[in-house]
């Protein structure tokens, strides 16, 4: 955090107060660690071109990576991990139901995420890794949807055919995807 002195500094100057700048122990977010603070003052030319003292006060906030992986990624594992298990049910039409389940356990997860998060301008990794879940666990239901209709045409051989690749496509699937994500996202 920066703070100009609107005057100049031959009538005002910043002065460091020894032993005061600190962090209240009690502040800070659920989310955050606020660490490694220091204070700097300096002189910069302002916008009429007179000298100004300037106060900077810099912290550090990593985050609880904890907090991300027990409210977020494990959630998301266990979603991605019921919907691979369909995959291993012989009943089209309880795949449908499971997999159908699973989508909306996943969208009201969705929701219950977005009113813990700050709105902001632009894509986040969270959001690519929760938009990928959310494509390929709709495919899923797609493709048993299409799997029971098959059946129903009197072609389950044509489906259990079709269907048996994806033990492992759905895996590679998000391996490649949160791959990309990550490539895009973490640079």
């Amino acid at each position: 955090m920066k703070v100009d002195m609107l005057y100049p500094e031959e009538e005002y100057v910043f002065a460091p107060m020894e032993d005061f700048n600190e962090i209240d122990p009690k502040h800070g977010e659920d989310e955050f660690i606020l660490t490694d603070f220091d204070t700097q003052i300096s002189s910069e030319v302002s916008s009429t071109q007179a000298p100004i003292s300037r106060f900077t006060f810099h912290f550090s906030a990593p985050r609880h990576l904890d907090y991300y992986i027990f409210r977020v990624l494990v959630p998301i594992l266990l979603i991605i991990v019921v919907s691979y298990i369909t995959f291993f049910l012989k009943d089209y039409g309880k795949r449908i139901e499971i997999a159908t389940g699973n989508l909306l356990l996943f969208i009201a997860f969705s929701f219950s995420l977005g009113d813990n998060y700050p709105r902001m301008g632009y894509l986040t990794f969270l959001d690519a890794i929760m938009a990928i879940t959310f494509i390929i666990n709709t495919a899923v239901v797609a493709l048993n949807v299409y799997f029971k209709w098959l059946e129903t045409k009197d072609e389950r051989e044509k489906a259990d055919r079709l269907e048996a690749p994806f033990n492992y496509i759905y895996p590679l699937a998000y391996l490649i995807a949160f791959g990309l994500a990550g490539l895009l996202f973490l640079r």
